[in-house]
């Protein structure tokens, strides 16, 4: 009895060969397990990254203005002015008398701009001689030329505070009245954002307007 009970705890060959492949693949996977475990301890620790914050909505110089006006800042000025002349963008400038000028205006419930507003607007945050500085370009703005051009179409001809053509193409009803700028045949004098002419002057230059409104901010 007990040399049967010895040899049925003996294992058979084929036994111990499994056992031994078990023990094998335990250890193998103890060793896998610590060499992946040492590998994730060693990473250095990524982390997530934060959400970007919201872009600020820009500042632009139109706020409180119209679609169509920019607003002219300045330490004894604060205007919405037109950014083109009449009638607008890609158009001819059309050319006005004074009482026409005034009544185009205010029919668009705006009003002629005082000289003041409309010098700042023309000399911008700098307060340059001309919208685009301080040194004359004859090629900058429609000046010294035969005719005058559509209403924008000088793209270099605009001044710090975005407005375009307040120098040259059609020289401009202010308040006063005086017409302020010059028109497509000034030279360098006449076309400085300080020009002015008086009325009479009208029917010798191409005479336009654009206009000016109170901030709604």
């Amino acid at each position: 009895m007990l040399l049967s009970s010895v040899a049925s705890l003996r294992a058979s060959p084929s036994q111990s060969r499994l056992r031994a492949a078990d023990g094998a693949n335990h250890t193998g996977a103890r060793i896998l397990g610590c060499a992946l475990l040492t590998f994730l301890c060693a990473c250095p620790k990524v982390e997530p990254m934060p959400a970007p914050p919201p872009s600020p909505q820009p500042v632009t110089a139109r706020e409180g203005c119209a679609a169509d006006q920019v607003r002219t800042t300045t330490e004894v000025v604060d205007v919405c002015i037109d950014l083109y002349e009449a009638p607008g963008f890609g158009a001819p400038p059309q050319h006005f008398s004074f009482a026409a000028a005034a009544t185009h205006c205010a029919e668009r419930g705006r009003r002629l701009c005082a000289e003041q507003e409309w010098e700042a607007a023309c000399r911008g945050p700098a307060g340059q001689l001309y919208p685009y500085g301080d040194e004359f370009d004859p090629e900058a703005c429609v000046v010294g030329a035969s005719r005058a051009r559509s209403v924008g179409n000088a793209n270099s001809c605009r001044s710090g505070f975005g407005a375009y053509d307040m120098s040259g193409n059609a020289a401009e009803w202010v308040d006063g009245p005086l017409m302020k700028g010059g028109d497509f045949a000034s030279d360098a004098f006449g076309a400085r954002c300080g020009a002015r002419a008086r009325a009479a002057a009208a029917e010798e230059s191409l005479s336009g307007v654009r206009c000016c409104s109170a901030p709604q901010l």
